[in-house]
């Protein structure tokens, strides 16, 4: 292993590790211990897997707004410093940052990490998740704002920043963080700071309402947290997202180079609707067999025989053509299965139909 290639900024990126050793960052891990930082993240658990019976749903249960941004870590430290880092590790150039950084100096005391989604606004105006999301991954590979992009922070939650390290645990109840959180942005009223939207519901039905609301608004969903839940880095089983899913049937088109692991087989699979308006890169094969399940290598097995085809994508949104790109997309596609018993893809006007009727 070329240890040469291990620079700080190496070290960052599990992705260069994945494709350097053509292994996964959790094995790499193992042999390198302490090569791949981590960074804790407290996961939402699916509606499935969360414990609602034991929500307190009599004292209220908060219900927030899923936005549409890019997840943030606000770090404030003691000398004054204001760190800004994806939820992967990326630092943002805190130069680009200056106004949002000085109102964070104003709004959260010293000795915290807050977390939010940072959205762009363009000449006083939120853009759309792909919009601002592009406009916020320009910057973090070294582009900048132009004079009229404002980024906007949506906050949800703080704890001390000795607590915010893997494995770690805040025992606060969420609604004295989220209450402090409150009157923190309260007091400051910063221009660049909110606090998300937040809905009080006292049962699954009315949470339920809330999230109809959003999706009904152009949302991608709600995430509902129980009062009492603490802070801790795993996936809780109190707070649940909800989110939209809409599985619709593409026609298969070309494969992506694949890279690293991949290297001798494909990244991803090409789809477009049968009119060719919508136009999307699916991912998410499985890499070892599993019952009944194609892995990644036997479907480049038999590559030249899909193309035309149909396949069900599941995704979670249609991304509107942007100046970059003139076809509609898909948010988040991933590979449901193959359909060898249909020969014709929907068209962009049936795939708006399913997630309109989804909404419904």
């Amino acid at each position: 292993f070329p240890v040469t290639i291990l620079s700080p900024v190496a070290r960052t990126s599990s992705r260069l590790v994945s494709e350097v050793c053509g292994v996964s960052e959790a094995t790499a891990d193992k042999v390198w211990k302490g090569l791949i930082p981590e960074y804790p993240y407290m996961r939402c658990a699916l509606p499935k897997a969360a414990k609602l019976d034991k929500f307190s749903w009599t004292q209220g249960v908060f219900s927030q707004l899923k936005a549409d941004g890019m997840f943030v870590n606000i770090n404030h430290l003691e000398d004054g410093t204001v760190e800004l880092i994806s939820r992967s590790g990326s630092r943002f150039p805190i130069e680009q940052f200056a106004n949002l950084a000085d109102e964070i100096r104003m709004t959260f005391p010293a000795g915290t990490q807050t977390h939010g989604e940072l959205i762009v606004e363009v000449g006083g105006d939120l853009q759309s998740r792909e919009i601002s999301n592009g406009l916020l991954n320009s910057v973090l590979k070294g582009g900048s704002f132009d004079p009229t992009d404002f980024p906007v922070l949506f906050a949800w939650d703080q704890l001390p920043i000795e607590a915010a390290v893997p494995g770690g645990k805040y025992n606060v109840p969420y609604a004295d963080r989220y209450r402090e959180l409150e009157q923190q942005i309260h007091a400051a009223a910063p221009h660049g700071i909110t606090l998300i939207e937040t809905k009080i519901v006292h049962s699954l039905e009315q949470a339920h309402e809330h999230y109809a609301e959003m999706l009904a608004a152009g949302y991608e969903g709600t995430i509902i947290k129980d009062r009492n839940a603490i802070w801790e880095d795993t996936t809780s089983k109190r707070q649940v997202k909800y989110k939209l899913e809409v599985d619709v049937d593409l026609k298969i088109t070309g494969f992506t180079a694949g890279n690293g692991k991949n290297a001798e087989l494909f990244g991803s699979i090409t789809c477009e609707t049968e009119d060719g308006e919508l136009v999307v890169n699916v991912s998410g094969f499985k890499d070892k067999k599993q019952k009944g399940i194609l892995t990644r290598a036997e479907i480049w097995e038999i590559r030249d025989q899909l193309i035309g085809t149909v396949m069900t994508v599941t995704s979670n949104n249609i991304m509107k053509p942007t100046k970059s790109n003139p076809k509609y997309s898909l948010f988040l596609p991933r590979f449901c299965e193959f359909r060898s018993d249909k020969s014709i893809a929907d068209d962009l006007q049936r795939v708006q139909e399913q997630f309109e009727n989804a909404v419904k």
